[in-house]
């Protein structure tokens, strides 16, 4: 009949729907909301690696770069572990300036220099730059005045380590502060000018160290960002 006649013709026609699959702006709408689910899925794992990376660490991952904003127990942090610094290039200072005075030799000269170069690469850059300064900055910029109170006074040990970080960081910490007291009581032992070309290194790492410090913390006040570097918090 006539009826049954359109009824077939509409079921033929692919631009409506009897029922079977979509068409038109239907299969497109459909086919651009699959590739979201995918998304989804895709920012799932790569959420999942990340923590699966922090738990490899032994540490629990670490809060994003806050905003660097100083306050009274970030400054304290900062100023006490440059003077600790300090502290341990003005004893050494005296004795690395004793060549200026009493001389060297030529090959003595030659020493002296090559001290100064190694300890600037060994032990102010790779040592202060590229890792100590970084760690002390960024954990003196989570300090604020929410900040438990021994957090506050004890700032210059917060920011380098001592206590409130990862087992890990605290030896690390510990060895490197009983390592350099353990050189300085070993170049006391030792004559001049061999005492003298060491102690000259020393000081340049340590004014390196106390530099970078300082440049990294100022920098990240200008910028509003705190250096990328791990804070090494302890697990909760």
């Amino acid at each position: 009949t006539p009826g049954r006649a359109r009824a077939g013709r509409s079921c033929l026609d692919p631009r409506r729907a009897c029922g079977g699959p979509p068409h038109g702006r239907a299969a497109m709408a459909s086919n651009s909301a699959a590739p979201k689910s995918g998304e989804v899925a895709a920012q799932h794992g790569v959420d999942a690696l990340e923590l699966m990376a922090s738990a490899e660490k032994g540490g629990v991952p670490g809060p994003s770069a806050p905003k660097a904003r100083a306050s009274l127990a970030s400054l304290w942090a900062v100023l006490g572990v440059t003077v600790f610094l300090g502290s341990g290039l003005r004893r050494v200072l005296p004795v690395a300036q004793q060549p200026f005075t009493q001389g060297l030799s030529h090959w003595g000269w030659s020493a002296y220099f090559l001290s100064t170069v190694f300890f600037a690469y060994a032990e102010g850059y790779r040592g202060f730059q590229q890792r100590f300064s970084p760690l002390v900055v960024r954990r003196a910029l989570l300090l604020d005045g929410k900040s438990p109170c021994a957090h506050q006074v004890l700032a210059p040990a917060y920011a380098m380590a001592f206590f409130h970080a990862t087992r890990k960081r605290k030896i690390v910490s510990y060895v490197l502060i009983t390592g350099i007291f353990l050189l300085v009581i070993t170049l006391k032992k030792l004559p001049y000018p061999y005492r003298s070309i060491l102690d000259a290194g020393v000081c340049v790492g340590l004014s390196w160290g106390m530099t970078a410090t300082v440049v990294i913390f100022l920098k990240a006040l200008c910028t509003g960002r705190a250096p990328n570097a791990d804070p090494c918090l302890p697990g909760p």
